[in-house]
């Protein structure tokens, strides 16, 4: 288990929730027509990657968590990875 706080843009801290950014890094994976087993397993994967990065971490910030996803993700789904990355600049 992670025990990870996160800043978020505006200074708040929020729990790092695993589910939330499997979640995310699945619907990026089905934006890009992604099969569903294939879009969870790719996030699964992902986050995995996350959280061993995450450990002995106390605080990082959700750039630094969407970076990372990012870069675990491009391992799996390269294109989904993308637009993981680039959904902040494009909503």
């Amino acid at each position: 288990m992670v025990d990870t706080m996160l800043v978020k843009r505006g200074g708040g801290l929020e729990a790092y929730d695993p589910a939330k950014l499997r979640s995310s890094l699945a619907a990026a994976c089905k934006s890009v027509r992604a099969p569903e087993g294939e879009a969870e397993t790719s996030a699964a994967l992902a986050v995995a990657r996350v959280e061993r990065w995450l450990m002995g971490r106390p605080e990082v910030t959700t750039a630094d968590i969407r970076r990372k996803a990012a870069e675990a993700l491009v391992v799996y789904n390269p294109e989904a990875a993308y637009i993981y990355q680039q959904h902040k600049n494009i909503s």
